[in-house]
């Protein structure tokens, strides 16, 4: 199955930021698995605006998961 998903999280610095994947799993613990996978190598933007990029390797912590 295909899951869309928006992940928000915050970096070491206090920033929040957010970051769109999409994940392909055959069940709930196989998604969380690839949803982990797909953060580490995502594009994440700060979610204030104007929405500027997340340096790569910046330490991020992922609060929660939305299904887009």
């Amino acid at each position: 199955m295909r899951f869309d998903l928006r992940l928000f999280g915050t970096t070491g610095d206090g920033v929040a930021c957010q970051a769109d994947v999409v994940v392909y799993a055959t069940g709930v613990k196989d998604m969380q698995k690839q949803a982990d996978a797909a953060a580490r190598t995502a594009a994440w933007m700060a979610s204030a605006p104007p929405g500027d990029p997340i340096p790569e390797g910046a330490h991020i912590t992922i609060e929660r998961v939305e299904k887009l």
